[in-house]
């Protein structure tokens, strides 16, 4: 799985550095502080797994799974958030989340099943059409 990237998205810098260094040892990990900055990395590189924040200023983690899961329904998205009630997880589900997760260290072991989980599924990376498709929803939004 070390060959394997993923796109880590999360407002919180500091979060984003001890994930990024949690599973370093099990994947490739690209972070990105904005849905801005993921969108400029999704363009530049593919990944096997988008991980996502719900609330982030802007553009949320709601609008970027939308946008992928239009363009591919299979397109492996995580959310990993602290937006824990039972309402938001449903509506990550019914859109098509492969796994919601609550942000806490003790779920690290949980998020890097959950990725290894979706990427086992082998989604064939998006062509340069549905990324340009993807970005064009997710700054549409």
């Amino acid at each position: 799985m070390k060959n394997k990237k993923i796109l880590f998205i999360d407002d919180d810098e500091d979060l984003l550095k001890i994930i990024s260094l949690k599973l370093r040892d099990h994947f490739s990990v690209v972070v990105a502080s904005s849905a801005d900055e993921a969108i400029e990395k999704f363009k530049l590189d593919k990944f096997s797994c988008i991980v996502s924040d719900i609330s982030m200023p802007g553009i949320t983690g709601i609008d970027i799974i939308v946008s992928f899961k239009l363009v591919n329904p299979d397109y492996p998205v995580i959310i990993y958030t602290g937006m824990g009630n039972k309402g938001c997880k449903e509506e990550m589900l019914c859109l098509g989340a492969d796994a919601f997760i609550i942000k806490s260290k003790l779920n690290i072991k949980v998020l890097k099943e959950s990725i290894i989980n979706a990427i086992e599924k082998n989604v064939p990376m998006p062509t340069e059409d549905e990324i340009d498709k993807i970005v064009k929803s997710i700054i549409s939004r």
